[in-house]
């Protein structure tokens, strides 16, 4: 491998390293001199005063049973709702109704959103113990993503249970090609549990189909529907299953004007009605074909983060935190060979998506108010990045292609 002055290995984990880490303190040093401006354009922008929404929205959503999809701003599902209502059990010893953002101020809230909130970074940092990297790269990797756009002014910000829905997916991951027969049945729950938090993470079936593991495939689907219909039983039961798909199909609409997703940026280009909806499908298709069809580790998933980030239309910044699943990979292929050209490029683009964009914003001052507060220029920095990193692997995959077909010509 090439060397920076002897020390400095230019591989995917300094590389990554070296970018988010410049970021990080290039933030830090600024932030005093732009005072409170220094968060308010990087978390919210347009709206300061919804710090920690979804977890306030989702405790209040959690003290309703029976009735509860028969408000239409509610999109969990029941599975997620109940994970809501044990906390709001800890933290209310009484009945409390209040607006959405005030629930922060319930007795001993802080703490509980404290642990809250560590908990996942905690199993994440286990879970990358499996790179191999030493004590001090895996905690400067950790400090690194905690401080990210994706984490800090994502997930941690709005404290969204996709926090646990993430960790539960790389440790699915990790467990599914285990020789422990225990093991690989845990990461088949582990994925069925996500599902029925998030729906999209059922995706993942399709690797097991993928990989012919027609056994497990069927049990994942047993699983799959019976964590996610089973908690219906607490939330109205078939009346409760109506209103909630009706909701979020409603939510979706509302939603999907977001330029993060790919049906908003056909909206963004004033593609409307049935090419739209065509559209839409056509490139989630393309997303599972092209997982499908990949013999590539690494590009099987950012075609896999990449479509529960883009397909969607109600999710927000912290999705990028699935491309911490292609990273885990890239660095573990990293302690293995000599990393190569193209393994750089993608150790760079993910580094610049988990890094804080701080000379960005001070150069250009970009503002995009187009009426939903999560759409800011600081999405746009980290989703031109996560955009190029998924166009990136299909040209490497298309140029792979073409290489087999003049092989086989040959």
């Amino acid at each position: 491998m090439k060397r920076i002055g002897r020390k400095i290995e230019l591989n995917a984990i300094n590389i990554f390293l070296l970018v988010s880490i410049s970021g990080i303190v290039l933030f830090f040093l600024i932030a005093p001199f732009l005072r409170q401006r220094s968060l308010e354009w990087l978390v919210m922008e347009n709206n300061p005063h919804y710090i920690v929404l979804d977890f306030q929205l989702a405790e209040l959503w959690g003290q309703h049973f029976g009735n509860a999809y028969e408000k239409s701003e509610i999109i969990y599902p029941p599975m997620a709702l109940l994970a809501f209502k044990y906390i709001s059990r800890i933290t209310t010893s009484f009945d409390l109704s209040c607006d959405k953002c005030d629930v922060i101020h319930y007795p001993y809230q802080l703490m509980v959103l404290l642990l809250y909130v560590s908990l996942p970074v905690i199993w994440l940092y286990r879970c990358f113990q499996n790179t191999g990297l030493n004590r001090s790269k895996l905690s400067q990797l950790m400090f690194c993503i905690v401080c990210s756009v994706p984490m800090f002014a994502g997930g941690i910000e709005k404290s969204n249970i996709i926090l646990y829905v993430i960790p539960m997916i790389f440790s699915a991951f990790l467990l599914k090609d285990s020789d422990n027969k225990v093991k690989r049945e845990a990461a088949l729950l582990l994925i069925a549990l996500a599902a029925s938090i998030k729906v999209f993470p059922a995706i993942m079936g399709l690797i097991y189909v993928k990989e012919k593991r027609w056994r497990e495939s069927f049990r994942l689907l047993i699983y799959g529907a019976a964590l996610f219909f089973l908690p219906f039983s607490f939330f109205g039961g078939l009346s409760g299953i109506k209103c909630y798909f009706h909701n979020s199909v409603m939510r979706n609409e509302y939603y999907a004007k977001r330029y993060e997703y790919f049906k908003g940026l056909l909206a963004f280009a004033n593609i409307q009605g049935i090419k739209l909806k065509i559209l839409s499908f056509a490139f989630a298709v393309a997303l599972i074909a092209l997982l499908m069809m990949t013999k590539d580790i690494f590009r099987e998933k950012v075609y896999f983060a990449s479509f529960l980030a883009f397909v969607p239309n109600c999710m927000y910044r912290y999705m990028l935190l699935l491309f911490l699943i292609p990273l885990f990979y890239l660095i573990k292929e990293d302690e293995n060979k000599n990393i190569d050209l193209k393994d750089k490029i993608n150790a760079f683009i993910l580094a610049s998506i988990f890094s804080i964009p701080t000379v960005w914003g001070l150069l250009t001052g970009f503002r995009l108010n187009f009426g939903l507060f999560s759409c800011t220029y600081v999405e746009l920095y980290i989703y031109i990045f996560a955009w190029t990193l998924l166009i990136y692997q299909i040209v490497l995959d298309l140029k792979a292609l073409i290489e087999y077909i003049q092989k086989e010509r040959i």
